[in-house]
């Protein structure tokens, strides 16, 4: 029950609709600027006030994000599965080529913190066209994925787990 990704994400949404209750019967959400929708929206000590300013940020941030998950969704799960499994001995680029890009990924990922959280914290707009990129690109790249997969459920005493039966190393594309 611990390990099922079901349980886990279940557990996670109960936790964060639990803070998210307790914090606003706190009156933590009242005169919050967070929470306002459009201009004026200052990010980064700059003010947008105009509404098209506000929805060509708005855009630049869900075309950022989009990207970013998907570098993530591809990038990140290649390190893992490919690079750093013990069990995978081949490998798809040269050693200084794998090196290249996990350096790479390492230096996108911080930038890209400082940009996203900047725009998580400014106005919930921005934030909701971050996870709206974000359903977007993780349902075509897994969608992706998944076209190559046969669904095995597995019955375990906790309830039904997913597992692939075929998984080779390095058969992520």
């Amino acid at each position: 029950m611990l390990t099922s990704p079901a349980v886990i994400l279940t557990v996670g949404y109960i936790q964060l609709i639990t803070v998210s209750v307790l914090a606003h019967f706190s009156g933590f959400f009242e005169n919050n600027d967070f929470f306002r929708w459009g201009p004026p929206i200052t990010i980064v000590n700059h003010t947008v006030n105009s509404t098209s300013g506000f929805w060509m940020l708005w855009t630049v941030y869900f075309m950022h994000q989009l990207m970013n998950a998907w570098v993530s969704e591809v990038v990140y799960p290649w390190q893992v599965n490919e690079i750093q499994d013990p069990k995978c001995t081949t490998m798809t680029y040269s050693r200084r080529t794998s090196l290249f890009m996990v350096n790479a990924m390492a230096f996108y990922s911080t930038l890209d913190m400082i940009f996203i959280v900047s725009a998580a914290i400014s106005q919930v707009s921005l934030l909701c066209a971050i996870l709206m990129a974000n359903a977007i690109c993780v349902t075509v790249v897994n969608g992706k994925y998944l076209e190559k997969k046969k669904y095995t459920p597995i019955t375990v005493d906790h309830g039904p787990h997913y597992q692939s039966r075929d998984v080779e190393c390095g058969d992520i594309v």
